[in-house]
């Protein structure tokens, strides 16, 4: 048999809670500042009220920390300080909107010039992502992703 047809899904409306992040990096940073080290790392962000399957936009901040291997533990949180930092306002979110393939969500470029690094002293970090709704509930926070900073 056939499988059903699809269905319009209702999107979440802005009144119920961010319950869930989903963020996907580039593979692996690029260099463009030519020194030798990957600066610049793609990521968008998507930000979900769950059961809604389609993510929503949202009022808040978004945190972007790198972290020394295992630095972070999802149910413990941060063992130590993050390497890197980027936050991103209500205003800065609301610049980084996308409607993509995958539904309303940010796109973003973390750049470590941008907060004043030209390299790290790591050959690779983890990723971790918290959104901070503005309304003050608790923060979303996303799962540990490996970003590689050596170049073969």
């Amino acid at each position: 048999p056939l499988p059903p047809d699809p269905r319009e899904v209702p999107p979440a409306s802005s009144g119920d809670p961010i319950n869930a992040i989903s963020v996907l990096k580039s593979q692996q940073p690029i260099d463009t500042t030519g020194n030798g080290f990957p600066n610049l790392l793609g990521a968008g962000v998507y930000l979900f009220s769950r059961p809604y399957p389609i993510p929503r936009f949202a009022t808040g901040t978004l945190v972007f920390d790198l972290f020394e291997l295992g630095g972070f533990d999802p149910m413990q949180g941060a063992s130590s300080a993050p390497l890197a930092t980027w936050t991103l306002g209500p205003g800065d979110m609301a610049a980084a909107q996308v409607d993509n393939l995958i539904g309303p969500g940010y796109q973003i470029s973390l750049d470590l010039s941008a907060i004043g690094l030209s390299e790290l002293a790591v050959d690779s970090a983890d990723l971790v992502v918290r959104f901070l709704p503005s309304d003050g509930s608790e923060p979303v926070i996303s799962s540990v992703q490996r970003v590689p900073f050596r170049l073969f």
